[in-house]
């Protein structure tokens, strides 16, 4: 009876682990960004929860737990633009990396300097201009992503200690 219950549990989606259900090319781009952020060669992840909006997954790496990483989308002027949330064992935002930003506008959103701002975000609300610098031209994008990461780290963080 302990076999099957066992056997059933290793069988079961909840513990099964593979490569995120997003674009291919995206992948690479976030797996890249990962190699570098954590010092690791390759990476399972371990599907928690998935919206209409956004993927959860447990990040898993040569026998260690980096941590968490969210894969999920916000609104530009005229299109949305598909992003990656790094969070640490704490819940606490590590990195954040733009995968794909269509616009022709806006595209200062995807500078590595200005999304360092997010990083040790555990969910608290940040403000647009006053705690978040802003950017000429990409008003749309970069409000839209402030507003965002906070819920999307306070989803996380339900899912995960409850």
């Amino acid at each position: 009876m302990i076999r099957l219950a066992i056997i059933l549990l290793l069988l079961s989606p909840a513990y099964t682990f593979s490569q995120p259900d997003i674009n291919s090319r995206l992948l690479k781009r976030c797996e890249k960004a990962l190699r570098k952020e954590l010092d690791q060669k390759s990476f399972n992840y371990h599907l928690i929860d998935t919206t209409s909006d956004r993927k959860l997954y447990k990040l898993l790496s040569d026998n260690n737990e980096p941590g968490y990483i969210v894969f999920t989308r916000s609104k530009g002027r005229t299109e949305y633009f598909d992003y990656m949330i790094l969070y640490n064992n704490k819940l606490r935002v590590q990195k954040i990396k733009i995968l794909q930003y269509n616009s022709s506008y806006g595209t200062a959103v995807a500078s590595k300097r200005w999304l360092k701002q997010f990083e040790g975000n555990n969910g608290e609300a940040l403000e647009y201009e006053k705690d978040i610098d802003a950017i000429s031209g990409a008003t749309y994008s970069a409000t839209s992503i402030t507003n965002d990461v906070p819920l999307v780290t306070r989803w996380v963080q339900d899912k995960i200690v409850n």
